[in-house]
């Protein structure tokens, strides 16, 4: 069984297009951390958007690599997932290459 596809239409553009448009608005914004990482190594980027949990002492919002996939989190002002505690997904500095 197959997705069945229903054709919406808007006067303005259709949907391909209004995707080409934003990610070409954009492009580059969109950068991996050369000095962060997760405290398991992942790959970084914050992102200049607001965290839903800013009320509640999570201001900071990154993009996570997991290799097979990413994710949103939000961070503490100390790069924390979760206050306190050591996590693997806590974000530090990377470690100078040998």
């Amino acid at each position: 069984m197959g997705r069945v596809a229903r054709k919406v239409s808007h006067s303005f553009m259709n949907l391909e297009q209004q995707i080409e448009k934003e990610w070409d608005e954009v492009k580059d914004l969109f950068k991996w951390s050369d000095a962060l990482e997760t405290a398991a190594g992942e790959r970084v980027c914050m992102l200049n958007i607001s965290s839903y949990l800013s009320e509640h002492g999570y201001p900071f919002t990154a993009v996570i690599d997991y290799g097979s996939e990413i994710a949103v989190e939000t961070y503490n002002e100390k790069g924390e997932w979760n206050a306190g505690v050591m996590h693997p997904m806590n974000i530090v500095l990377k470690k100078p290459k040998a």
